[in-house]
């Protein structure tokens, strides 16, 4: 049976692992931060964290298995990280109103994953339920500008949740 007027949702520390992205209002407009990662140049030092070979390791980045995929939580220390913000070419309304009040080049977190996963389970709430989020992240809209540094807890990466847009998201 499918769940439905539940009275509580309790989200413990979920929110912030959730896919998110980090914005900025550029010079031309919004603007979004891509990583891209590279395997370290040195197979002495890569060796001493796998076995696996070059190809191995592309397979592996390849797969769509997770299973598989965790494999290479083990290189995490043999990464090179490139950097940089590309123009969004057609910006959703969640990043305007994100970048609404943020000065140029301040980066700005949206938590759409965490959003995906509030507007759920309002979806699934007795009108009278609650949705309780114990989790970390800027509360005031004065704090959220340039507050996206990522957190490491073992294989998983979270972002702080944007709670003032989150809140106007939801209201």
């Amino acid at each position: 049976t499918e769940l439905s007027d539940l009275r509580g949702v309790m989200c413990n520390y979920v929110l912030d692992v959730l896919p998110a992205t980090v914005v900025r209002a550029g010079a031309t407009g919004p603007e979004e931060l891509r990583i891209r990662t590279h395997l370290l140049d040195d197979s002495g030092t890569v060796a001493q964290y796998t076995r696996l070979n070059a190809t191995e390791i592309r397979e592996l980045c390849q797969s769509s298995d997770a299973e598989k995929k965790s494999q290479l939580t083990a290189l995490l220390s043999v990464l090179e990280f490139e950097t940089k913000f590309f123009p969004l070419t057609d910006a959703a309304a969640l990043i305007t109103d994100a970048l609404r009040d943020t000065p140029s080049d301040e980066r700005v977190v949206i938590n759409h994953g965490a959003f995906a996963c509030v507007e759920s389970c309002l979806a699934l709430l007795d009108p009278h339920g609650m949705i309780l989020i114990n989790d970390y992240g800027p509360v005031q809209s004065k704090d959220v500008s340039g507050h996206a540094a990522s957190q490491r807890f073992g294989p998983t990466s979270a972002l702080g949740i944007n709670f003032p847009l989150l809140e106007r998201h939801v209201t």
